[in-house]
């Protein structure tokens, strides 16, 4: 999250903290619902042995 915000504060320092965090939310809860979608398509696959 530092890194996010140092980022920020290198574009806009009055408000990087607020962008920062705003950021991080954004991206913690994107991988939050893309991650587990696909690693519970392949758990089935593999239990069914349906791969390649």
């Amino acid at each position: 999250m530092g890194v996010i915000i140092f980022i920020w504060y290198l574009i806009n320092p009055e408000k990087a903290f607020l962008y920062g965090a705003m950021t991080y939310l954004l991206i913690s809860f994107s991988l939050r619902n893309l991650i587990p979608k696909d690693h519970r398509n392949g758990i089935k696959k593999n239990n069914s042995e349906n791969f390649k």
